[in-house]
């Protein structure tokens, strides 16, 4: 719904962007005037905005507004002198505190002189202020940005992060079979860009004697770096190059992007780098560090140090990329763009959508939770889950009893009467129906936007993971499912593979567990899978409705939620993994008697030949990983609850107990 009589008030830069002038700005290829721009056009169908340059704050004094929408120059000033329904600042980089201790040490590091610094290389306190004033930020980033204001004590519902791409026409034109030419394109030669990193890095190749060609487009920050210029310049001689600005959209422009393979901007801090996404849209492949605000990096991460190893590897890797390769990496880095980059605008409408019309701005997630016979650990289970259900508040959960025959509802129903909640409950009683048909009965009856099936024996340990969740749904708009516990790759019969992990080769299935255990820096990723595995297992409803739910096909269990992925993924979506931390405790398998069993190994056999007959996996895994930085709990806290909520249902009275018990008399 649009309101078309609201009063809002958008404070940024005339500089980069003035509605109210006929003149085209030199800056209007700017990340600045990009955003500016777009956040006016959409903000006009709400009602009257007046915009101003954050200098004008005077200008507004004893105004009246619905909102207010700024960056964070004199953003504390303007929201004392007027009265205003909501205040959302519009943040472009990192948290102050946090960025000015990066640089800070960076300087500290590497010895390196104060005259490395620029006049607004640190921010002041007053961005701070602007921080705690607003009711809500509207930051342009990735995670590793909106964790800077989370370390800071900044609620993560307070944060909507979004990616934002660029307003310079692309033009792809590289067709050379060797590619050993790098581009250092950035606003500004200085310290925060990281040029200490590249004047490091390319004399080490250069006295290496190794070939390549470096362009280093921009204005030197001071005479600290423009004296860097002029020595890299006399060592590097003709294999370096450098232009003081160079207008977006130009002849020259397009010329020196054609001209290079590489945008390497090692940034110590960012919001989200404008200037390396108009290299990555005209099919430059980006080398770059964790902090540029840009979260997929092909030949991973430059480290934010002078002298690296890893620096030194991830380039020559570059040089001897093969011409095929070189290809392959482009046309995936260029997906990736215009996958989660070139639309922004239509995500920022519906963002500001949601704002102006007190929408809430984060999606709902049902959770669905069937028990069977859980009676000594629901009560601990359900304590933990009720920790993160509380934190991101925009959930409900459905616990469905299916076929209890001992204490377990009472025990139910004893926490839903202790527990104190800010989200709805409710339960449900089924005969004993098994996991698929109980799962379909809590999908089917979902209204948000996301299910999140999860077992009875469960225990979720990460009280922020559904900001996690929401953060990576909402910007990765092709996933159709994604999985906290593991993932799983599946292969023809008759594979053979090795490494490290879980891998199943039986004559009824091929597959090759993907978690911790497979590899220790998946913690760092959201990861594309074939398929992922219960525990939480999120899915988007509206695919649900559109496409079907679990297949009954497989009860009462095994292969359905791999069945359902690889249903998906038959008609263009993709599945991916965010660790998380949970334990499977496998509470119902532990108590099946050897009868049980029999009849379980026989039901694995035959789902798993149903599966193979309805669907052929590859033996090529060509999937993509994504830079992901999680919210993470204090240490202390994480201790505690993993002693406090035991999964054999033990309380910590009993769990103390037992331990001292264990010491004197053994």
């Amino acid at each position: 719904m649009v309101l078309l009589e609201m009063k809002i008030l958008l404070s940024y830069s005339k500089n980069h962007f003035d509605p109210t002038s006929s003149r085209v700005s030199k800056y209007r290829y700017t990340s600045a005037a990009n955003i500016a721009s777009n956040l006016y056009r959409l903000l006009t169908n709400y009602g009257d905005v007046e915009y101003i340059d954050s200098g004008e704050f005077e200008s507004v004094r004893n105004k009246e507004y619905d909102y207010i929408f700024g960056i964070a120059n004199n953003f504390e000033k303007i929201i004392k002198l007027v009265k205003f329904k909501k205040s959302i600042l519009i943040a472009v980089n990192m948290h102050p505190t946090k960025r000015n201790k990066i640089l800070r040490d960076f300087i500290s590091a590497n010895k390196l002189s104060k005259s490395s610094y620029s006049a607004w290389d640190m921010h002041p306190n007053n961005f701070a202020k602007a921080i705690k004033g607003c009711s809500q930020i509207l930051l342009f980033g990735n995670s590793i940005t909106r964790n800077s204001y989370i370390s800071q004590s900044t609620a993560p519902e307070k944060i909507i992060t979004l990616n934002y791409g660029s307003s310079v026409p692309a033009k792809l034109a590289n067709n050379r079979k060797t590619h050993h030419n790098f581009l250092y394109y950035v606003s500004e030669v200085g310290l925060r860009k990281g040029f200490d990193i590249i004047q490091g890095l390319f004399i080490d190749l250069h006295q290496k004697d190794i070939n390549f060609s470096l362009t280093v487009v921009g204005k030197c920050t001071n005479r600290h770096y423009q004296q860097q210029i002029y020595d890299l310049q006399k060592i590097l001689r003709g294999k370096f190059k450098h232009i003081d600005w160079v207008k977006p959209g130009t002849a020259l422009y397009y010329k020196i992007l054609s001209s290079n393979d590489y945008v390497i901007v090692p940034s110590l801090e960012e919001g989200q780098v404008g200037s390396l996404l108009d290299c990555i849209k005209s099919g430059l492949v980006p080398l770059i560090t964790n902090t540029t605000g840009y979260s997929y990096a092909p030949f991973g991460y430059l480290e934010k140090e002078i002298s690296s190893d890893v620096n030194h590897r991830i380039l020559l890797e570059a040089i001897s990329t093969s011409n095929t390769n070189y290809r392959e990496i482009r046309k995936k880095s260029l997906n990736y763009y215009k996958k989660y980059h070139e639309s922004w605008s239509k995500k920022l409408a519906s963002v500001l959508d949601k704002l102006l019309n007190d929408s809430d701005v984060w999606p709902k997630f049902n959770f669905i939770l069937p028990v069977h016979n859980k009676q000594n650990s629901i009560y601990n289970l359900l304590c933990l889950l009720n920790h993160p259900l509380n934190k991101y508040r925009n959930v409900d959960l459905h616990i469905i009893l299916d076929g209890c025959s001992d204490n377990t509802s009472s025990v139910v129903n004893k926490w839903i009467k202790k527990s104190r909640r800010f989200y709805q409950v409710r339960v449900s009683t089924l005969n004993d129906v098994f996991e698929v048909k109980s799962n379909n009965y809590g999908l089917k009856q979902s209204n948000g936007d996301y299910s999140v099936i999860i077992q009875d024996d469960n225990y979720i340990y990460d009280r922020y993971f559904l900001f996690d969740f929401a953060y990576v749904l909402q910007t990765f708009h092709d996933y159709a499912i994604i999985g906290g516990l593991a993932g799983v790759n599946y292969y023809p019969l008759g594979t053979k593979l090795s490494g490290s992990g879980q891998i199943a080769m039986a004559k009824n299935e091929v597959y090759w567990r993907q978690d911790l255990q497979t590899s220790e820096e998946l913690i760092k990723y959201f990861y594309e899978v074939d398929a992922c595995m219960r525990g939480p297992l999120v899915i988007r409803n509206q695919l649900l409705e559109q496409h079907g739910y679990l297949d009954e096909v497989y009860a009462p269990l095994y292969q359905d939620d791999i069945d359902i992925c690889f249903r998906f993924k038959s008609i263009g979506y993709k599945i991916g993994v965010l660790l998380i931390d949970v334990v499977n405790a496998s509470q119902t398998i532990a108590n099946y008697d050897s009868k049980m069993m029999k009849k379980w190994e026989k039901i694995i056999v035959r789902n798993a030949k149903i599966f193979y007959k309805r669907w052929h996996p590859s033996s090529e895994k060509n999937y993509i990983k994504i830079s992901h930085s999680k919210i993470q709990d204090g240490i202390i806290i994480k201790y505690l609850s993993h002693i406090i909520y035991r999964t054999d249902g033990r309380t910590l009275l009993k769990y103390c107990m037992d331990k001292i018990y264990a010491f004197i008399f053994q």
